[in-house]
């Protein structure tokens, strides 16, 4: 029977390990603890205790092993051997014989003696963080249920201590991302306000090369210019130095180094146009520097353009005494910096413009008014047509939505029925804008063909309610003409929406061959053009009533397309005054040949 002593010593023994566990801050001391104490309760010759992290051994920890040894073991891993094993299993194992389970025997070498085992994996909140196991020496005994039960404690002490590790390391890392954050963002904000304030751009660099050292903690900042003349960048005298002495040497290099576009970090940023990093200049080829990273006191570096659109006008870089990782998220910011910077650049080329041009935009005021008052005339026809129709869609809309199950089918098809009006219509003004920004960046190509004019006509008709009365087709059914079938549509629609808009039904359509092609004309019985406004009937947005007199609508587009589409064909669009009162829009288009086998 064991004595108060003997029992006392093994528990006071855990309650030590637990103590020296809890005191630990790091998740390699841990393990070193739980291993130490293991086989100080145990008299195991060998312990090893391993964390898995995604996956991977995180930590491992190893006691009683030589290095060759060790060497001679397989290498930890998580998905085999034995933390493959006590992993997958989730429960302890306790062998007297590692050689006689199947589990363990990828662990075994002749070089290394092991017999009896014991291993238990270690959980915390029902996950497992990885395993701590012993071995002996054959002739050294094997492990007792008390030695697993003990362990078992030591286990779950250690994976609550190796929790709370990750806990503070994860609040340490966000607390730290915090702070670089906020500097990031301080960072921003100072140099978007110098950037704004700034009257030169020497001001406003030397300003941002402190406040990037200073910030970020790079203790070298220097600004190349480039120079359009040489096609090169050149050095300046805006630096910062932590310590001018120590750099001395790579400062005095530097402002006798011209760097031509593309060569070593600062062409490289000033060619691409984005920023670049250097983990270790004495290693990287191609520096136009005089002297190797290491004899000129810097090996980490990084730069990044000041740029006006595609054009760089300076590049500012940075450098380290010691290598360094690449840093993206720096590199983002520094993008950012860039570009504000630029914007000084921008905001002072700017002032020497207006400066300069100060005495021709006085000259030109008479004419940039009368262009004023035309884009507001345009804003306000564009504003009011665009409203036309889309009010009525969203009051039809908001009763469908609101009251369908208080209306009746008739009521329903009715508001939809105007809804698909006043769509097609809005559609027709958006098209129109379109089609006129198409032709502008001749991005319009036409596709000529034979086609019947007849069936043009009509199919251009279809669109207006009532067409059957309100036009009159007079085209023979057999008349074919080369043009592209959608252009000349288009054509036709907009010459009779003119005529229903502006003159009387009925509208007649009437084809001609004459000796340059076929013409075609679309009269109305209205009250004509006004003579002084013939000369710009197919200018942009060219309406000859505007602003309030205004007595249709339209954005003053259709016939300005309407020859353009025609040019494109080479064909040619003109207005024909009526004798007896009312309009004529003619169109002339090439005649198609006789049809042939062939053809």
């Amino acid at each position: 029977m064991e004595s108060g002593d003997s029992r006392a010593a093994p528990l006071q023994l855990l309650l030590d390990s637990f103590v020296a566990i809890a005191a630990e801050r790091h998740v390699d001391a841990i393990l070193e603890q739980a291993v130490d104490f293991a086989r100080l309760s145990t008299q195991a010759r060998y312990g090893a205790g391993a964390v898995v992290w995604d996956g991977e051994v995180s930590q491992y920890v190893q006691r009683g092993l030589s290095a060759a040894q060790l060497e001679a073991l397989p290498k930890p891993a998580a998905g085999a051997g034995v933390i493959g094993a006590l992993l997958e299993g989730k429960s302890p194992i306790r062998v007297e014989r590692m050689q006689a389970d199947s589990r363990l025997a990828d662990a075994l070498d002749t070089r290394v003696p092991m017999a009896a085992f014991l291993g238990i994996p270690m959980f915390a909140e029902q996950r497992v963080l990885g395993a701590l196991y012993l071995a002996k020496a054959p002739g050294e005994g094997v492990f007792t249920e008390h030695d697993e039960l003990f362990m078992e404690a030591l286990a779950r002490q250690a994976a609550t201590a190796i929790a709370a590790s990750r806990a503070l390391d994860q609040r340490d890392e966000e607390i730290s991302e915090r702070k670089r954050t906020d500097v990031f963002v301080q960072l921003l904000q100072v140099i978007a306000m110098a950037a704004n304030s700034a009257k030169t751009l020497e001001e406003a660099l030397a300003f941002a090369i402190d406040e990037v050292c200073t910030r970020v903690g790079w203790p070298v900042g220097h600004v190349y210019l480039y120079d359009e003349g040489r096609d090169a960048l050149v050095p300046t005298n805006i630096w910062h130095l932590d310590n001018p002495e120590r750099f001395a040497t790579f400062r005095r290099v530097t402002q006798k180094t011209v760097v031509p576009s593309g060569l070593g970090l600062t062409g490289r940023v000033h060619l691409t146009g984005k920023p670049a990093w250097i983990y270790d200049m004495q290693v990287e080829p191609g520096q136009p520097r005089a002297l190797s990273g290491e004899g000129i006191g810097v090996r980490g570096a990084f730069g990044f353009p000041v740029a006006i659109g595609p054009d760089v006008v300076a590049v500012l870089e940075f450098f380290s005494p010691d290598p360094a990782d690449p840093d993206d998220e720096l590199l983002d910011l520094m993008g950012n910096v860039g570009t504000q910077l630029g914007r000084v650049v921008e905001r002072i080329r700017a002032q020497d413009a207006q400066r300069q041009h100060a005495t021709d935009l006085e000259r030109a005021n008479a004419e940039l008014q009368a262009l004023n008052e035309l884009k507001s005339d345009f804003l306000a026809t564009v504003s009011h047509e665009l409203l036309t129709p889309l009010t009525p869609i969203l009051g039809f809309a908001a009763l469908l939505t609101r009251q369908w199950q208080g209306l009746s089918d008739e009521q329903r098809l009715q508001f939809a029925l105007e809804i698909e009006t006043k769509a097609r219509s809005l559609a027709t003004l958006i098209d129109e804008v379109l089609i006129m920004a198409r032709l502008e960046g001749r991005t319009v190509h036409a596709r000529q063909q034979r086609v019947g004019l007849h069936d043009v006509v009509e199919r251009a008709a279809r669109h207006f309610p009532g067409y059957e009365v309100s036009v009159l087709i007079d085209v023979p059914d057999d008349l074919d003409v080369l043009a592209d079938r959608e252009h000349l549509q288009r054509i036709v629609s907009i010459y009779i929406d003119n005529a229903l808009k502006y003159g009387r039904a009925p509208v007649r359509v009437a084809s001609m061959v004459a000796a340059g092609g076929v013409e075609l004309r679309v009269c109305d019985d209205g009250d004509g053009v006004p003579e002084d406004f013939v000369p710009y009937l197919f200018e942009k947005f060219s309406q000859a009533s505007t602003g309030s007199t205004r007595t249709a609508t339209g954005l003053g587009l259709g016939l300005s397309v309407a020859r353009g589409l025609a040019g494109l064909q080479a064909g040619d669009v003109w207005y024909e005054r009526v004798t007896d009162g009312g309009a004529c829009f003619a169109v002339r288009i090439a005649k198609a040949g006789p049809l042939t086998l062939d053809s």
